[in-house]
C-alpha cells in the first residue's frame, strides 16, 4: 500500500449514529447520574450489562428503562422481559407508571399490554424463548421489539441437589434495547492524518 493513499476506517451505521449522538437510539434511564455516566442512556442496538449485588438496583433500573419506552414510544412497540429469578412484578410497572404521570387506568392497561414476560430457568429455556420471539416477529410483523432481562451469572445457575434450590449470590441485568430488524449499513470515511 502506498504512503500517499487516504486511510479509510470503517463502522457501521448504527455505531455512526451512535458515534453522533442521535437521540432516538438512546434510552433514558431515568437516573440523570446513571444516563450521565452511560453517554447519555443506554444504546439501543447495544448490549448493556448491569452487574451488582442482590438489592443492588438492577431488576429497578430495567423496569425504570421499560416505564420509559412505554411513556416516549409513540409508535407502541412491544417490549419482552425475560425474567431468569421471579423478580418482575407488574404491580410495580404500573407504580412506575403512575409516578411518572400516566394516572389514567386504560391508558396504563394499554401500556401495560405491550409487555410480553417469559419467565425462564436455564440455558435451554432462554433459547426456546429467543427463538420463540423470533417466530413471533415474523409472524406478527412487529417492527420493533426492546428486550429486557434479568439474569444470574452462569456460576449462579447450579442447582443445590440437597435442597433442590438455585444458588444465588448476585443477579446481573442485562438490557437488550434491540431493534430486531437493524440493518447494517457500512460507512467508511477518510482519517485525515
Amino acid at each position: 500500500m502506498n504512503d500517499d493513499d487516504p486511510e479509510y476506517d470503517e463502522e457501521t451505521g448504527l455505531n455512526l449514529f451512535l458515534r453522533l449522538g442521535a437521540p432516538w437510539l438512546v434510552q433514558k434511564t431515568g437516573c440523570p447520574d446513571v444516563d450521565t455516566y452511560l453517554s447519555g442512556g443506554v444504546a439501543k442496538g447495544k448490549l448493556t450489562e448491569f452487574v451488582g449485588n442482590i438489592a443492588s438496583g438492577k431488576t429497578q433500573l430495567c423496569l425504570s428503562l421499560i416505564t420509559n419506552q412505554l411513556i416516549d414510544d409513540e409508535k407502541e412497540q412491544k417490549i419482552v422481559y425475560i425474567d431468569t429469578n421471579g423478580s418482575f412484578r407488574s404491580s410495580r410497572l404500573l407504580q412506575m407508571l403512575k409516578s411518572r404521570g400516566i394516572q389514567d387506568e386504560n391508558i396504563a392497561k394499554r401500556m401495560l399490554e405491550r409487555v410480553f414476560i417469559s419467565r425462564t430457568y436455564d440455558e435451554k429455556d432462554l433459547r426456546a424463548v429467543l427463538s420463540d420471539i423470533q417466530v413471533i416477529n415474523y409472524l406478527t410483523l412487529f417492527h420493533t421489539m426492546y428486550f429486557f432481562a434479568v439474569s444470574e451469572n452462569a456460576t449462579e445457575r447450579s442447582r443445590d441437589d440437597v435442597a433442590g434450590r438455585h444458588l444465588q449470590s448476585g443477579k446481573k441485568c442485562v438490557v437488550f434495547t434491540l431493534r430486531v430488524r437493524v440493518s447494517y449499513l457500512m460507512t467508511a470515511w477518510r482519517t485525515l492524518n
